[in-house]
């Protein structure tokens, strides 16, 4: 038994998980001074490694099992090593971990079926080691076969898989069926492949050539089941993912539905309040009990919250009104010229929703900005059937784009974000178009209805 290649391989399995590893842990939450951590982690874990006892067992079954439980040992190694690196919980780890592991395990099972289907193979020419001697032409043939194999699994996994991951984002596997079928998968595998492993070393020369194509075969059906195993594992991330991000956006528009009701009761009292103030000013004026000037500027305070937009369709009253009074107090000049009765066919929370998203990310954007810039225009244009919206607006800096949305710049990107999906969601949930693109420092975001179709389906 070629335990003494199997003493460095032990190193080398050891460094390839913990590169598969990383293809998915990257993007999470580290601990401080992590570079310092992980180096320490990675020192003392390769120290490990080496000393791990490997034993002169000479039956196969045996030595199959030890070599398997030495794997799953030295898996474990590399999730605590994970934990101290990074800042997530138990579930997350176990998936970057699972999620290397079979990542190396593919790499491996495709550097064997090409070895093995090649006819390069001999005795036990796997990872594990050889028990016939190997010439040169064949060590330079199985290294490069190797490097290729690990470049391109590594490659098509990270680019696939790995890369969905979102940055700071934290794992959470609902569907734990799944979850656990990828982890028993994966230990059945390993344990398949090792005991072939094994018992293939009692084949030497041409008989193992022989059997060389089955084992070939055997490690492709390996292959396949890793894959099978990796693609389950990521379909339950990303359904959780999608499950995550409606419970948050229900969540949001509960609160909108709430905001509209309270924003529309408080606009509706403000003008209410507007209207009496005005009626006793006539009265002050009237018997000139107070000076020209006093009552001028009390006029103009009272105006400004009594400015009522009027666009035809109450919720765009309730919203614009509302965000007037916000960009009057930043100094934001906004202009609206809008024919709200286009919009009739749009559910009330929606069109507050839309529109409160909308001029949220407009104000944000031009607040901090000098005083001739905080500027936001909202025009309409109806042509036929189809009803245009354009919003505008001033911005500084650089705008990343990610699936046709500009990407989020505040903090809590495990809530903010979704502003942008939530705008984006009720277009096309009314059949609209969204167009997005920058010119010349200024903001242009593009609705585009058709009108007619929308009211015959309302209707």
């Amino acid at each position: 038994m070629p335990s003494d290649n199997l003493t460095y391989y032990k190193i080398i399995f050891f460094l390839e998980i913990i590169i598969a590893e990383m293809l998915f842990a990257f993007r999470l939450e580290k601990r401080k001074s992590f570079f310092l951590r992980f180096a320490f982690a990675t020192l003392i874990s390769f120290v490990i490694c080496f000393f791990f006892p490997i034993f002169g067992i000479h039956h196969w079954l045996w030595h199959s099992l030890y070599s398997s439980l030495m794997f799953m040992l030295l898996f474990f190694l590399s999730i605590g090593l994970l934990f101290f690196c990074f800042k997530e919980n138990l579930t997350s780890i176990l998936f970057v971990g699972i999620s290397g592991y079979l990542t190396q395990h593919m790499a491996y099972q495709l550097y064997n079926s090409v070895m093995n289907l090649s006819g390069q193979a001999v005795a036990g020419l796997g990872l594990y080691g050889s028990v016939e001697p190997m010439s040169d032409a064949q060590i330079f043939a199985s290294s490069l076969t190797y490097f290729i194999c690990y470049l391109l699994v590594y490659g098509i996994v990270f680019f696939t898989f790995a890369n969905r991951i979102q940055k700071g984002s934290h794992i959470v596997i609902k569907n734990r069926y799944l979850f656990f079928t990828s982890a028993i998968i994966l230990v059945v595998v390993i344990l398949l492949n090792s005991f072939i492993i094994y018992k293939s070393y009692d084949f030497t020369g041409e008989t193992y050539r022989d059997v060389s194509t089955i084992l070939g075969l055997t490690a492709l059906i390996s292959l396949a089941c890793t894959i099978v195993s990796i693609s389950v594992e990521f379909l339950s991330y990303e359904a959780n993912v999608l499950d995550q991000e409606l419970s948050m956006m229900n969540e949001i528009l509960k609160q909108e539905r709430k905001q509209y009701i309270e924003s529309k009761e408080t606009i509706d009292l403000i003008n209410l309040k507007c209207h009496d103030l005005k009626h006793q000013i006539r009265t002050l004026t009237s018997n000139q009990k107070l000076p020209d000037e006093t009552i001028n500027e009390i006029t103009n305070i009272i105006s400004i919250y009594d400015s009522t937009i009027q666009t035809g369709n109450k919720v765009l009253d309730t919203i614009l009104t509302k965000k007037s009074l916000e960009c009057n107090q930043k100094s934001i000049q906004i202009t609206s010229v809008i024919d709200g009765k286009q919009l009739s066919f749009i559910n009330e929370v929606d069109l507050y929703t839309l529109f409160g998203n909308i001029l949220d990310n407009a104000i944000q954007a031009v607040e901090n900005l000098p005083k001739e810039m905080r500027v936001i225009s909202v025009t309409s244009c109806k042509n036929s059937s189809l009803f245009s919206l354009v919003i505008r607006n001033y911005f500084q800096g650089e705008i990343h784009f990610k699936d046709g949305l500009p990407e989020t710049n505040k903090h809590n990107k495990d809530f903010h974000g979704f502003g942008m999906k939530s705008i984006k969601r009720i277009v096309e949930y009314y059949g609209g178009d969204i167009q997005i693109f920058t010119e010349d420092n200024v903001f242009n975001l593009g609705l585009l209805f058709n009108v007619d179709k929308n009211q015959e389906s309302k209707n």
